[in-house]
C-alpha cells in the first residue's frame, strides 16, 4: 500500500491548464526485499478545450519529467478520454515522454501507465546555438 508523502493540489496558475500531482512512498523491488522508492502520481492534467494544441501540456509534462528524473522518481498516470480528450492522441503524447502501459502485475500503483526515471549524460543546460 502506498503512503502519501506530500499533500495533493493543483500547481501553477493558468486558466488553460490544471495539473494535480502527488508523491508517494511506494514499495519497489521483489516482495519481501523491504525496499521503498518514491512515485510521482500525475493524477490530472487537463487543458481547456480552447487552449489545446498550443503546447501547454507538452511544456508542463516535459518539466514534470525533468524534475522527476532529477529526483529518480517514477511517474505514474492513467490516460483517459475524460474531459473530451482523444485517448489515442493522449497515449501517443505520453509515449513521446517515455511512458508505457503496465500490466496489473507490474504496476507500482493503481495507474495503468508508468515512466521510470531516466538518466542522461547530456549537459544539464542547452548550449547556445547560432541561428
Amino acid at each position: 500500500m502506498s503512503k502519501p508523502v506530500q499533500g495533493t493540489g493543483a500547481i501553477g496558475r493558468h486558466p488553460a491548464l490544471r495539473v494535480h500531482l502527488r508523491i508517494f512512498l511506494q514499495p519497489v523491488g521483489a516482495a519481501g526485499e523491504g525496499k521503498h522508492g518514491f512515485v510521482l502520481e500525475l493524477g490530472l492534467m487537463r487543458v481547456s478545450t480552447g487552449h489545446r494544441g498550443q503546447g501547454h501540456a507538452e511544456r508542463v509534462l516535459t518539466r514534470i519529467c525533468a524534475e522527476a528524473d532529477a529526483r529518480s522518481l517514477t511517474v505514474v498516470c492513467t490516460p483517459t478520454d475524460e474531459y473530451g480528450a482523444d485517448r489515442a492522441r493522449l497515449e501517443r503524447f505520453y509515449r513521446r515522454h517515455h511512458f508505457a502501459p503496465v500490466g496489473p502485475g507490474n504496476r507500482l500503483t493503481q495507474h495503468t501507465w508508468q515512466r521510470p526515471p531516466h538518466t542522461t549524460t547530456a549537459p544539464a543546460t542547452i548550449p547556445h546555438q547560432e541561428p
